[in-house]
């Protein structure tokens, strides 16, 4: 896990589990149909309709005026050799942009995932208990960094707590 996974992790940590519910609810409101977006691809891909509907900026206008001008030179030259060639890379283009639009939308969801969780905890002050749940965790990755790791000594992946005290600060309990 990368350190920006780790970041998002750590912000989603801190909501509570109705504003989590709420962040999903306007996430899935607000999501892109893939369905959508294959019957465009399929019907209207041609003229690159689907990556309008999808907010591709940049690709859309280049796309659609190669589109335009590709069909143009056809019509003028009647598939002639050089028009041929450019229908068969929009073709490989096209099909690529049906293998992509599953991840663009996944892209672009969790891109407004992210912005809504960053709105609701700049617009949320820090309650009693997010504070403790922070420190927990940075007293206990601070414990993590100083213990000596031996070689040949497998490292653990989460936080080892020593003591039962650790352990409840966490939130966590000790037996």
């Amino acid at each position: 896990m990368d350190e920006r996974d780790s970041d998002e992790w750590d912000s989603e940590d801190e909501l509570e589990p109705r504003q989590l519910a709420f962040v999903e609810a306007q996430v899935e409101a607000e999501s892109k149909s893939v369905r959508v977006a294959y019957v465009l691809w399929w019907f209207l891909g041609f003229i690159f309709a689907h990556r309008f509907y999808l907010n591709r900026n940049g690709p859309r206008y280049a796309a659609a005026a190669i589109t335009a001008e590709v069909l143009g030179y056809m019509a003028s030259r009647v598939l002639a050799g050089v028009g041929l060639v450019a229908l068969v890379l929009l073709g490989i283009v096209w099909i690529a942009d049906a293998i992509r639009m599953p991840r663009w939308i996944d892209e672009d969801d969790q891109a407004h995932r992210v912005r809504l969780i960053e709105g609701i905890l700049a617009n949320t002050a820090d309650s009693p208990a997010r504070t403790a749940r922070r420190l927990a965790r940075a007293e206990a990755r601070q414990r993590l960094e100083s213990v000596p790791v031996e070689e040949g000594a497998a490292q653990s992946s989460g936080p080892i707590f020593n003591d039962g005290e650790a352990a409840r600060a966490a939130g966590g309990e000790s037996r």
